[in-house]
Parts: structure tokens; C-alpha cells; sequence
């Protein structure tokens, strides 16, 4: 059965590749780069796994997680990007997991199987 996935990327190019990606890994995506609609997806829809990517400067991708992981406490949290950052503190209770772009689909999947235990 798929994975209910939002990705929030506002980029289009890496909001479509990155999407390619994810349904290449078994999840049903939901895409989107609008911080309205993103909290208007997570009020209106129970996710299982919420993709921030970390590929856009337009935004904080910490903040946009900790709101999503407000609004859906049991759905996993995921930061994806050309860099992960180290988190501590705070924000580390908002993020379930992390990876890296480029990245294989072994290590995706990987990722995203460890971060639903």
C-alpha cells in the first residue's frame, strides 16, 4: 500500500523530481511550495510521511516542519535536500529523519522505512 506523502517544495523542477523520486518508492504524493495551502492540506488530509525539502531558499525548511509536525503529530517528518543539517535541541523533536540529494532509491527507500518505526 503507499505511503500518503506531502511534499512541500516550491521550486517546480525539484518539486517534480523529487515527487519522481518518491513514487518511484512507493508512496502516493501530494505536492506543494505554498505555505497557505500546505496548512490547508495538513488540517484537511492525515499524511503518514511530510517531505520538507531543503533545496529552496524561500523559506525555513526547520519552521515549515515543526508547523507540519504540530498540525499532524503522528505522521513522520522528513528533511531532504542537497544539505542536512545537524539538528539538536528543539528542533530535533520535529524531524524524524534525513537525507541528502543525490541519493540513490535504495537509500530513499531506506530512509523512509526507518523513519515509519
Amino acid at each position: 500500500m503507499p505511503t500518503n506523502t506531502l511534499l512541500i517544495e516550491n521550486a517546480l523542477l525539484p518539486q517534480r523530481t523529487m515527487k519522481l523520486l518518491l513514487e518511484s518508492v512507493d508512496c502516493l504524493v501530494h505536492t506543494t511550495g505554498d505555505a497557505k495551502v500546505s496548512t490547508e492540506l495538513l488540517r484537511m488530509t492525515p499524511f503518514s510521511l511530510i517531505v520538507v525539502s531543503t533545496l529552496s531558499s524561500n523559506y525555513d525548511p526547520i519552521l515549515i516542519a515543526e508547523q507540519a509536525k504540530r498540525l499532524q503529530p503522528s505522521a513522520r517528518v522528513l528533511l531532504w535536500g542537497a544539505v542536512a543539517r545537524t539538528l539538536h535541541g528543539p528542533a530535533a523533536a520535529f524531524i524524524d529523519g534525513q537525507l541528502t540529494m543525490p541519493c540513490t532509491l535504495a537509500q530513499l527507500k531506506s530512509v523512509i522505512h526507518a523513519t515509519s518505526k
